[in-house]
């Protein structure tokens, strides 16, 4: 079954380029923060063992551009997106973001991908085991450096619930899914608007949260209103009395 390939600050696939000043992912000088690769898959979660398409797919890409552009290492980060799991031990589970004291190993990653590369039999794989190789080892171990892999990402299936729970404590009781689609609604027009218009191509967690409290505020109100109308008291029976004037 065949992934579904998305991108980032870079579309995804092998005639990829680099994006244009002002897209997503571009600072005001048009220098990309990140080069960003999906990998999705709905009715099998494939594993990103050192032998995976979706892993060598995605390094043939990179180190692409990282032969065309060697200074790319060290002012961006290649950021790996995937519903796929790397098994503990894999090269691309020891290049997971240093998160809860768990290791990073460039070195022994380049290692077991390199062996991978020689043992394969996949003839399929042969253009992204060149463009590797094609790489000096040092810049092979830079660009491993650059590279975050964050597996085991919801689906597209599960991201609602996933998005549900965290917009649990904005919204009231039962709905939260309310929440959601309003958040969604002016979500896509804002990306939209970031592909679109220069002015407004960087998205900022702030821009974000103040959404969020633009949506809490709108649903607390709404709340107030439909409890008055079904006649539930919005001040506790044991409230104290307001002292006479």
């Amino acid at each position: 079954m065949t992934p579904i390939d998305g991108a980032g600050a870079v579309p995804a696939g092998g005639g990829s380029s680099l994006p244009s000043p002002g897209g997503p992912g571009i600072d005001p000088l048009g220098t990309p923060f990140e080069l960003l690769q999906t990998k999705h898959h709905i009715k099998k979660i494939g594993d990103l063992t050192d032998s995976s398409p979706d892993l060598w797919k995605t390094l043939r890409v990179w180190a692409e551009k990282v032969r065309a552009d060697p200074s790319l290492p060290s002012r961006i980060r290649f950021a790996l997106f995937t519903t796929g799991c790397a098994p503990e031990g894999s090269a691309a589970s020891l290049l997971r973001p240093s998160l809860n004291n768990q290791p990073r190993n460039v070195e022994l990653a380049l290692s077991l991908l390199n062996t991978a590369s020689i043992a394969s039999k996949n003839i399929g794989l042969t253009s992204a085991f060149a463009a590797f190789a094609e790489l000096a080892s040092e810049m092979q171990s830079s660009l491993l450096g650059a590279i975050d892999v964050l597996d085991q990402a919801p689906t597209v299936v599960d991201l609602d619930k996933v998005i549900e729970d965290r917009l649990k404590m904005i919204a009231p009781r039962g709905k939260a899914h309310v929440a959601r689609e309003q958040l969604e609604g002016w979500w896509w027009a804002r990306v939209a608007k970031s592909l679109t218009d220069s002015s407004a191509a960087l998205i900022s967690v702030l821009e974000l949260e103040a959404r969020i409290d633009d949506i809490r505020e709108v649903m607390r109100r709404e709340s107030i209103v439909q409890r008055w109308r079904d006649g539930i008291a919005l001040v506790p029976a044991n409230w104290p009395e307001r002292p006479a004037s």
